[in-house]
């Protein structure tokens, strides 16, 4: 994932600058927010605590709706199995 070659210096592999880029946005986040000071991060708390359970909710409303397609994948399996 690094791109590491080796374990020296000499193979440490190129800069992959999609992460160096990555890692500027994060540091330009985190500068944004710290100028913006104690104000806004109660916004951020608020989203931070609460989008993981709106995941969730959506996560578990696209299970339930496939639920029939496992049973129906289980029964495809089985016969498959008697078959051959």
């Amino acid at each position: 994932m690094l791109g590491v070659t080796g374990k020296t210096w000499e193979d440490m592999g190129e800069m992959r600058w999609e992460l160096v880029g990555c890692l500027a946005l994060a540091w330009l986040i985190v500068y944004a927010c710290m100028v913006k000071g104690v104000k806004s991060s109660g916004k951020v708390v608020y989203f931070t605590a609460l989008f993981p359970y709106v995941v969730l909710v959506i996560l578990f409303g696209r299970g339930r709706r496939k639920t029939n397609l496992l049973v129906n994948i289980e029964i495809s399996k089985d016969e498959d199995s008697a078959k051959g």
